[in-house]
């Protein structure tokens, strides 16, 4: 993978996003953004063009040269309405990150868990082990994480250590 400045790391969804922004610039990752973003819009369609505006911005704001995304997971027990959902809007954040000439990666949930030291098999167990992770790696995000109540912060806040270890910023420990 070839070197990056700055990453954008989004946990996407079609209500509440997680996201993150890395500066690797210096070749030490600094986190200068973290965020929940709630989406507005009573459609779905007005949700993802929501979504679209936002993350244009953040990567205009903050100078993106990669966008990291979530890849939809597909299993036994998916839901298939809230799969479409969330396929429309990895769609649409893919073709954002196209048309911004920017360098996508879609990252796979069971990867990124992985190499973030998310061990839990359950979604409830990885679900208070990414907040946990979270707030033990990033204490300056501790009010946001807890805010959040779910986990779309902390699952972006892991998935950009993910990535940072499979683009060799980072050391696996």
């Amino acid at each position: 993978m070839s070197q990056c400045n700055r990453i954008l790391v989004v946990d996407q969804a079609t209500q509440s996003v997680g996201a993150c922004v890395v500066d690797v610039s210096s070749g030490k990752p600094k986190w200068i953004m973290a965020n929940v973003i709630k989406i507005k819009g009573k459609s779905l369609i007005e949700r993802i063009a929501n979504l679209y505006e936002i993350l244009f911005n953040l990567i205009d704001e903050f100078e993106i040269d990669t966008l990291v995304l979530e890849e939809v997971s597909l299993g036994r027990k998916t839901n298939i309405q809230t799969t479409a959902a969330l396929l429309k809007c990895i769609g649409v954040c893919e073709v954002l990150g196209f048309q911004k000439g920017l360098r996508v990666e879609v990252m796979n949930v069971n990867h990124w868990k992985s190499v973030a030291g998310i061990t839990a098999k359950n979604r409830e167990g990885q679900k208070a082990e990414s907040i946990q992770l979270a707030l033990k790696r990033w204490p300056m995000y501790a009010d946001l994480i807890l805010k959040d109540s779910k986990d779309d912060l902390g699952d972006a806040l892991n998935m950009s250590i993910a990535i940072l270890i499979d683009m060799k910023i980072l050391k696996n420990k």
